[in-house]
């Protein structure tokens, strides 16, 4: 079967003939129909990633059909699934197990004709969402969903923040907040993200200078969420914008280390700073669930073929795309 693979640190992705996987007992073969990138992939493709290994396939989403699998649980075969985008989260619901690994490294990803997958790790996809917006749904679907529900507990009528709309995360999470009933404001360095994101009360970029001021003139009470992916120096500000008993929910790091925090604007407001990754099994089913009843439409900015792989990551690491980039298989 065709893999888009790396096989050194030096070499970009490329297609590559390997054996098709086989099922067992408790897993099953799938053919992929579509698979969607994420940042995480392009991190692991420039070797700034922990626990890098090679060769490896990469890709944490996919959305493909049923191929084969043993008897027990032949009532999966043919049938269209999604894919839990991790292993072993284990018991606890709060936090992930030691053991907790997500698809695509340091196991071979979705970036492939087929893929074995544990018969747990298997989910039907939302009948109303075509193969690409499925195969975009999962890892950045799951990260917001925890983010906003588990975390965040987004209810009608609050004020949301949502930093860097133009990541896959932050416009599911924007998603999920509206269709909460909540009041979003979002920010992005591009004005035509902003101008795409019809689902928020208001935009700010954050190049500006004193952005963070804009955003106290939108909601001068403060946010009852802040949602961030970003960190680094303007998380000082981010803090500042907390209404009284607002929280503010994380989950990624690239703009680096949070500057100096005063406790001040902390405790006298009661508010709280969440940390957040992916989600377990159950909430991913809950999101799938959601997704299916409201049909919702994860975004998808553009579409490339699996042999064209290497072109869909240096779109993707342009950075100018609206939504999740994905490949048809």
């Amino acid at each position: 079967m065709r893999a888009l693979r790396l096989t050194d640190k030096d070499t970009g992705p490329t297609i590559v003939e390997i054996p098709k996987p086989s099922f067992d007992a408790t897993h099953a073969v799938i053919r992929l129909s579509a698979s969607a990138l994420n940042r995480r992939d392009v991190w692991i493709k420039r070797g700034q990633y922990p626990g890098i290994r090679y060769p490896i396939t990469l890709g944490s989403d996919g959305c493909g059909t049923v191929e084969a699998t043993s008897a027990q649980n032949v009532h999966w075969v043919g049938r269209r699934v999604v894919l839990y985008p991790g292993f072993n989260w284990g018991p606890n619901p709060r936090v992930q197990s030691d053991a907790y690994r997500i698809l695509g490294l340091p196991d071979d990803g979705t970036f492939a004709d087929y893929i074995r997958m544990p018969i747990d790790s298997l989910f039907a996809a939302p009948q109303h969402l075509n193969d690409q917006e499925a195969a975009a749904l999962p890892l950045a679907g799951l990260t917001a969903w925890r983010a906003v529900k588990t975390k965040g507990c987004i209810q009608h009528g609050m004020k949301v923040l949502i930093t860097g709309i133009g990541g896959g995360v932050a416009q599911m999470a924007a998603l999920f907040s509206f269709h909460h009933g909540a009041r979003i404001t979002v920010t992005s360095s591009d004005s035509s993200k902003l101008d795409r994101a019809t689902f928020a009360h208001h935009g700010v970029r954050y190049t500006d200078e004193n952005w963070w001021r804009q955003l106290q003139g939108v909601e001068p009470g403060g946010y009852d969420v802040i949602i961030d992916s970003a960190g680094g120096s303007g998380f000082g500000h981010l803090v500042r914008l907390l209404a009284p008993g607002g929280r503010l929910v994380f989950f990624g790091g690239t703009q680096g280390k949070w500057p100096e925090i005063l406790p001040q604007h902390l405790f006298y407001k009661q508010v709280e700073i969440l940390a957040t990754t992916m989600g377990s099994p159950d909430e991913f089913n809950d999101m799938i669930q959601y997704v299916g009843e409201h049909t919702l439409h994860p975004p998808v900015a553009q579409c490339f073929p699996l042999a064209d792989g290497a072109a869909a990551f240096d779109y993707l690491e342009g950075g100018q795309q609206y939504g999740k980039v994905v490949l048809t298989h």
